[in-house]
């Protein structure tokens, strides 16, 4: 991954100035989002939010949302860690940072993975996908006048591109457990993680 994003940064120079997906030399700039697809089986210290349920009993959901869709019945697992690399985004920026207060779950600091598809979108002039049932239209920072995952980026932030340090090779991952003695993370139920 590292090197993948090293060849987007290093554009300009590695292509004898033919194109340039950082922006160090034109108006066109990349922002790369690297996401889990899971998360790991490692234990997450913040609840994973509710949902709407409704409140009869059994939960049933409004006329306007189909039942086990966006806003009722719909399930958030533990957070998964989201990345965002930009000439655009601060060094280190960490999303709703603690510091005096803990904002991470205040808007615009919570995001999932309708964030990305929205942060697309609007900065692209397209339509939600068939809003209100998509994780774009139903994304927790989605919310006009604000661009989803807009706290990322910042015009007065704009630098250079620094090659990422990978200090382990691909095959240390690959055979992690095994070589360094630790067990593997579980599945929710104690079984495999799969």
């Amino acid at each position: 991954m590292g090197d993948i994003i090293d060849a987007i940064g290093n554009s300009w120079a590695n292509s004898n100035h033919a194109c340039d997906y950082w922006g160090n030399n034109s108006n066109d700039t990349t922002a790369i989002f690297v996401v889990w697809d899971d998360w790991g089986g490692w234990f997450d210290h913040i609840t994973p939010p509710n949902f709407y349920r409704g409140t009869d009993n059994p939960p049933s959901c409004p006329t306007n949302v189909q039942p086990n869709g966006w806003g009722c019945g719909y399930v958030y697992g533990f957070r998964v860690p989201l990345l965002v690399v930009s000439e655009y985004t601060k060094a280190g920026y960490v999303s709703g940072s603690c510091t005096t207060n803990c904002p991470q779950k205040v808007f615009p600091y919570v995001h999932d993975f309708g964030s990305i598809l929205a942060f697309t979108e609007n900065n692209f002039g397209l339509s939600p996908i068939a809003k209100p049932y998509y994780a774009d239209f139903n994304a927790p920072d989605n919310v006009p006048p604000n661009v989803p995952l807009s706290d990322f980026f910042n015009t007065s932030n704009q630098r250079n591109f620094a090659n990422i340090t990978t200090p382990y090779p691909a095959s240390f991952f690959e055979d992690y457990y095994n070589v360094n003695s630790h067990y593997p993370p579980t599945g929710p139920d104690g079984g495999d993680s799969d």
